[in-house]
């Protein structure tokens, strides 16, 4: 059953739709934006957005949210 859910869509649980998500979608842009073109550090991207700078680490390598240009 689970694999049909995913594979009609039924289930989801990329981006925003996961059940313990804290970032949306926006914010992963404004992420890799902040440590990209204005390069703050990741220690500062993660305090100023509540998560863990591994987090943050993984978000600007492409690790989580790469399918997320």
């Amino acid at each position: 059953n689970l694999k049909h859910a995913y594979a009609t869509g039924l289930r989801n649980t990329k981006g925003e739709r996961h059940a313990r998500v804290k970032l949306t979608e926006q914010d992963v842009r404004e992420i890799r934006s902040l440590y990209s073109v204005q390069k703050i550090s990741i220690e500062r991207i993660a305090k100023r957005y509540g998560v863990a700078s591994g987090t943050i680490h993984n978000i600007t390598s492409g690790r989580n949210w790469g399918w997320l240009k």
